[in-house]
């Protein structure tokens, strides 16, 4: 996922990039932050491609984050947008291009998050992934690959689409490490995706693709009830 940055001050620009940075690496976001100058250097560049996130100055000399907004949207109608200034006087006109969020100058920390938060939710775009040692080789795991884990001895298996992957991590070990909601542990030796898990039938989760996780006996109930919620909340946000 690209994010694009167009600020015409170096400093404001370099700061918001620095901290969009940080923000992703925490949450593990496969990502990257391009920065523009200008507003025309930014509509040069997309000529090519368009950004999924975009963080625009409002203040520009000759073609304005206002400007570029526009012609985003034209195409793009589902990119993020979020305007960046120190004044209120155009959020009318930015709300009417679809911005998702103000984001006012000076940044702080919690405000790149709340708005990066807003973006993510808009823009679809983002995926999270964990870094592992598997067959003496660093990988980047996208966690929407995983469907489950299952934990053999002193290892966990993590089932992907075309392949089971092998890592020497305990199980508790590894769900903290990805630290996702996504993943629910429902059995001593297994953990679900509940976004691959297609229903509950008697003491397993059906996966999609046709395949059983079991789940203890000893709190099944709450387990069952956790992934109907979680059911209900993606139809509710519209995932």
């Amino acid at each position: 996922m690209k994010i694009a940055i167009c600020e015409d001050k170096q400093n404001e620009r370099d700061a918001l990039g620095d901290m969009l940075k940080a923000e992703i690496d925490r949450r593990r976001i496969a990502g990257e932050v391009v920065l523009f100058s200008s507003g025309e250097a930014m509509l040069k560049a997309m000529r090519g491609e368009t950004f999924p996130v975009n963080f625009l100055d409002i203040y520009m000399d000759k073609i304005t984050g206002v400007e570029v907004a526009s012609e985003i949207r034209s195409r793009d109608k589902e990119a993020a947008i979020v305007f960046t200034t120190s004044s209120r006087d155009h959020m009318t006109e930015g709300f009417d291009l679809g911005a998702v969020h103000y984001l006012l100058k000076p940044y702080t920390r919690e405000a790149v998050e709340a708005a990066l938060d807003r973006c993510l939710r808009v823009a679809g775009a983002a995926e999270r992934f964990v870094e592992l040692t598997a067959n003496r080789e660093n990988r980047k795991v996208f966690l929407a690959k995983i469907g489950w884990i299952e934990s053999q001895d002193k290892s966990c298996v993590l089932r992907l689409p075309n392949e089971s992957l092998r890592v020497y991590t305990r199980l508790d070990e590894l769900l903290s490490l990805i630290s996702d909601s996504r993943f629910l542990r429902c059995h001593r030796s297994f953990a679900v995706n509940l976004d691959h898990a297609a229903y509950v039938k008697g003491n397993d989760f059906v996966m999609k693709d046709g395949s059983l996780v079991p789940i203890r006996r000893e709190g099944r109930a709450r387990i069952k009830e956790l992934f109907e919620d979680y059911c209900f909340e993606k139809q509710r946000r519209g995932y």
